[in-house]
């Protein structure tokens, strides 16, 4: 590394600096970057996002001035890098929860505040691909620790929780001081920590509790019953103290399907219905429901799932003779179209039907 006097760092400057101080990093000879030289201009600009993303996210506090830290302008190659929350705390859907204080030692506190993502529903496309990352949305989950506001770790649990499919909208910030360092085994990098385990168990029953509320939400998008403005798929039957579902016949989805058959065939598609109405494994659900409620869920979890099933049924909805609008207006008020609308209408939107 060389070392400058002020005049020769100043004319080594991009442009000079506006301020009474101001930092500018130039990079040079990259050849470790570059791999020696060995990419292409591609793969090259495929690292450089790579860095504004880590930047925008490890910096994020800096760069919009959030949580106390002192509102920092940073640029790279240039271009100004944007403020990238991983907790989304703008969003209207966004549920935050009062901060948990530790009390360590010699009186320094850790801070943990935990954040319930909104449901990919309710998340332009542009923003779900940003909160998932490279690695995705599941991978993500977990604890964000903040050192001085700057991101050290993210997307661990500590082995207090695994990763999963019901967990993924929790995202957990942890705020340490440097006084800490030992305690939490900062490295000389400031890039990774480890959880002590004085801290661990008390940890973990709130994970638990942050888990559960998470939980809630994301099966919160299932299959409704007993609704009068929606169309269900199931349906609910109580006649003599008993208790019956069956398979809404007049749903849109199934109704196309019976449409397009001849009449025996259409009769077979009625028994396999029956079928699967009567071998309908109560027990088993109410077993799982009750005993791991925070892993039950039938509701499609993903949005590249639930696209897939668009891409099935509308076609064949709107190939049923109805207008164009019809069916929208249909779709607004059947499940699980309705549950899921923003989706709808943007795949609607992008094929021109509305």
């Amino acid at each position: 590394m060389s070392s400058y006097s002020g005049h020769e760092a100043e004319s080594l400057l991009e442009e000079p600096i506006s301020g009474l101080s101001g930092t500018e990093l130039i990079w040079q000879k990259c050849d470790r970057l570059s791999e020696g030289g060995s990419l292409s201009q591609r793969q090259f600009t495929e690292v450089v996002a790579h860095s504004r993303r880590r930047l925008s996210l490890v910096f994020h506090r800096f760069i919009g001035g959030t949580a106390g830290a002192r509102k920092t302008a940073i640029s790279l190659n240039g271009t100004p890098l944007d403020a990238l929350d991983p907790f989304h705390s703008k969003h209207p859907a966004t549920q935050s929860f009062p901060a948990e204080i530790f009390h360590v030692a010699d009186g320094a506190q850790v801070t943990m505040k935990a954040y319930t993502l909104p449901h990919y529903s309710k998340l332009e496309q542009d923003e779900y691909e940003t909160l998932g990352g490279e690695e995705g949305y599941v991978k993500n989950q977990g604890f964000y620790v903040y050192r001085n506001n700057r991101l050290i770790i993210y997307g661990t649990w500590f082995r207090l929780a695994k990763h999963g499919e019901l967990s993924k909208l929790v995202r957990i910030s942890i705020d340490i001081p440097n006084s800490l360092d030992s305690m939490w085994k900062v490295t000389i990098d400031k890039s990774d920590v480890q959880l002590p385990s004085r801290l661990r168990e008390r940890m973990k029953n709130l994970v638990d509790g942050f888990r559960e509320r998470s939980t809630r939400v994301f099966r919160g998008k299932g299959g409704r019953i007993g609704d009068a403005r929606t169309t269900t798929v199931w349906e609910r039957y109580a006649r003599n103290h008993e208790i019956e579902y069956r398979l809404n016949r007049s749903h849109p989805v199934l109704k196309a399907v019976s449409d397009t058959l001849e009449p025996e065939a259409r009769n077979r598609l009625v028994q396999v219905l029956k079928l699967i109405e009567q071998q309908l494994p109560v027990d088993a659900v109410f077993n799982d429901a009750s005993a791991n409620p925070q892993k039950f869920n039938q509701a499609a979890t993903d949005p590249d799932r639930f696209g897939e099933f668009l891409r099935a049924t509308i076609p064949m909805l709107l190939a049923d003779g109805d207008s164009p609008d019809a069916v929208v207006e249909q779709l607004r008020s059947t499940d699980p179209y309705a549950s899921h609308w923003p989706i709808v209408e943007r795949y609607l939107t992008e094929r021109g039907v509305i």
